[in-house]
Parts: C-alpha cells; structure tokens; sequence
C-alpha cells in the first residue's frame, strides 16, 4: 500500500497492514530491531532527542502540559501519543491539535519504503512512531513521545531522550512486562539515557522504592512534588483533577530542562498550563437535551479509576447512610484487566456494565468480571446504556473503564453537550 492515504479511513487502513498489537495483545515477538532497522533507513537528517514520557497514568496528560508550554514560547512541537479517544490523528498533535492528515499521509510512502528495506514488515504502532519521525523531521520541531506500552522495548527506546518523565507507576498490562511493581519500574525506567535528567512524578510508597532500587545511570533525577492548592489557584490548570496537579509539574521542570534557561520563561510557562487540554480525562459534559451532566474519563487501572472517583464525588453528591447515591457509573473494561482490583477502586453507587466496539473488551459473560460483578445490569453498547431503564433516576453519570469507551460516549454525547 505504497500510497497517499486520502481519509482518516485510509490512513487507518495503511496502519493495520500488518499486525495490530492493540488489537491481539500479542507480544510474543515483541522487540526493538526492526523499528531501529526502519527508522535508521529513514536516513533522518539529524538525531531526534524528544522529551519521552514514561509512566502507567498520566503519561498523556503529562504531553498535554508539555506541548503547551513548549508551543506558547513560540515553538514547532510535535507530540506522539496514544490511544486516541475520538480522531485517529489525535496520535499525531501540533502544538495540542490533532495533525491535519496531509501532514501526516505524505510521509506514508517513505515509510512503507524504510520498512521494505528493513524488516518487511511494521505494526500499527510502528508504523505510526515513525510516521512520528518523519513529521518532526519535516517540520523541524521539538518532539514530545509518550511511551505506549512498557518502556524498555517500546518504540520511544529507540530515539535517546533529552529529557525524561516518569509519571505515576501501577500494576497495568503485567502479563506483558511482569507481575510486580518492581517489574514495571525495570521496564519503564528502560528509556533513560546517561546524559538525560530524570524528572519523577509523585509516586506510591512502593513505586518509589522499586524506582529506587533499578534506578539506571542518567544525567540527574529529581523527585517532582505536586502543585500546592495555591499555586493552582493563581494558575488554574486546563486538566480537571487533583491527581493533574503531579503531571503539570513534572511538565513545567521538564520543559524548563529541554528549554533551558535562556529560553524558559517561567510566566509563559504557568499560563500554558490553562490551555493544555485532552479528550477523556474527567471530561465534564453537561447534556442540553436530557439535562443530565456527564463525566467521561479513560482511566482502566485501580489507581486511575480512585482518581477518577476522587474527581467524581467532588461534582456528585456522595452517597450517605441516609441519602442515596445521587450518580451512577456506566464501567466497560477489557478482559485483560485486573476488574477485581477496579472493583475495589469504585463506590458504592449503582453500576451498570457495558460493551463496546473492541476486541478485547470484557463482555457480560466473560470470566474476567469477579462473581460479584456478573449480577450488575449489562449493556451491549453505549447507546443502550444511555438508555437503559437502570439509570432512569440518575441525572449524574460517570462514564469510565477505558478510552476506547470513553470516546464512543462522548461521539454519542457531543453534538447535544
């Protein structure tokens, strides 16, 4: 398919020639060789040092931040991230806006040819890291890459970072890259570079420990404490949640670190903060045509759903022992989530289970869902849930579990919100 894809459809198509892990899950043959082998017969003109962005949550709100600091001192950047919630091209951002797709589709050819000539084959996500490249080499601009999965096999490992970010570490995808924390640390602190900083977000007890203890060489690392209360009261932050006040800072040193000094101005830094925004991150819609307001949020691991929760019960009155929950939460997640450690994570409030449109997703009689949750009510998809006569009482709704259902809800609820 040595083409110009012409659509967002036919870009789509040109990503999943080959293998989609996304997809299948499927990591048996997962290693860095032949994206190294492509992107070094991209023949770049000059080494891409991005700032990388590691981590199990926050990763992407941690690239919102940092693009917008970056472009608000009047810079060409360039972010890399994934999954997207409603737009393929979300993946591939200008200065926080999905890329147009010209941009994006006259390099497929190139990269069809640097896959030839390498391995024969890519992934769709290979594929779209270097179609990443390929863009900032294009355009000349600085480069934000949000790691997708993991750290040390992960694509992002084949540029050496400038600036490194770990944001918040959890137990997510441990089938893939081991059972324990100190397995995830290894793994995502494999991005690191000698002469890179390290720039760590605020951390569990035991995240900080196993970051300790497999700590590699690099320039410098630095524990990054959240924002205080009242600086974000001065400097309002364009992400809703308390859990966003430990991305931005990260954000704000790590950007001072890739800008440097001479470049960085701390007042444009801290009004940037405002404008960063990202789709399915405790997104409040409020829906004119049923009056009810929504939050939408993409959170899939037990300490991103507390999080959510957290952000959820300080718009929706909590339930007491003398009121009844006031919200209720539409919960779709993947089979290869552990549901039972989500379960633990959620209130007591009404929850109804629901499908969508992915192939890894927990269906109503998967064995994934604990007993406990076998008996919620189910829906097949979003717009059933919508519907269903359970939440018939409910004007407060938490929509949450995953990022693939989070934007077929706000597809559904947009156009009204």
């Amino acid at each position: 398919m040595s083409h110009i894809p012409t659509s967002d459809q036919a870009l789509d198509a040109w990503l999943n020639q080959d293998s989609n892990r996304e997809l299948n899950a499927d990591y048996s043959d997962w290693k860095l060789d032949p994206v190294r082998d492509a992107l070094a017969a991209l023949n770049v003109a000059s080494p891409i040092r991005p700032i990388t962005v590691a981590g199990t949550k926050g990763k992407g709100s941690t690239v919102a931040f940092l693009e917008r600091i970056i472009a608000a001192h009047d810079r060409q950047v360039v972010a890399f991230t994934s999954p997207h919630v409603l737009n393929l091209r979300e993946r591939w951002r200008l200065k926080g806006d999905p890329m147009p797709l010209d941009l994006i589709a006259r390099h497929c050819p190139r990269v069809d040819q640097a896959i030839a000539s390498a391995s024969g084959h890519a992934t769709y996500f290979e594929r779209s890291f270097l179609l990443a490249c390929c863009i900032v080499e294009d355009l000349e601009a600085d480069f934000i890459c949000e790691v997708g999965l993991g750290g040390r096999l992960d694509c992002a490992n084949v540029l050496d970072a400038k600036v490194v970010c770990l944001s918040s570490l959890g137990l997510d995808h441990t089938n893939v890259l081991g059972p324990t924390i100190a397995h995830i640390a290894r793994e995502k602190l494999g991005v690191c570079r000698s002469d890179a900083p390290l720039y760590i977000a605020e951390q569990s007890p035991e995240a900080a420990t196993a970051i300790a203890n497999n700590l590699p060489a690099v320039a410098s690392h630095h524990q990054v404490s959240p924002l205080n209360i009242d600086f974000v009261a001065r400097h309002p932050l364009g992400l809703a949640g308390h859990h966003q006040h430990a991305n931005a800072a990260t954000a704000l040193v790590a950007a001072r670190a890739f800008l440097g000094d001479t470049t960085y101005n701390e007042a444009i830094a801290h009004q940037a903060l405002g404008q960063a925004k990202l789709m399915g991150r405790c997104q409040v819609l409020n829906h004119s045509a049923n009056g009810r307001r929504y939050i939408i949020d993409g959170a899939h691991t037990q300490e991103s759903i507390a999080a959510t929760i957290t952000f959820a019960q300080s718009h929706f009155a909590p339930a007491t022992a003398s009121e009844p929950a006031q919200w209720a939460i539409i919960l779709g997640v993947a089979n290869d989530k552990d549901i039972a450690a989500i379960r633990a994570a959620l209130p007591n409030v009404p929850i109804l289970r629901c499908g969508y449109e992915w192939g890894r997703c927990a269906q109503s009689e998967d064995p994934a869902w604990p007993n406990e949750c076998q008996s919620w009510p189910w829906a097949d998809d979003i717009s059933q849930a919508l519907d269903h006569p359970f939440l018939r009482n409910y004007q407060n709704i938490l929509v949450t579990g995953s990022f693939y259902l989070a934007g077929e809800a706000l597809e559904a609820l947009l156009p009204e919100a």
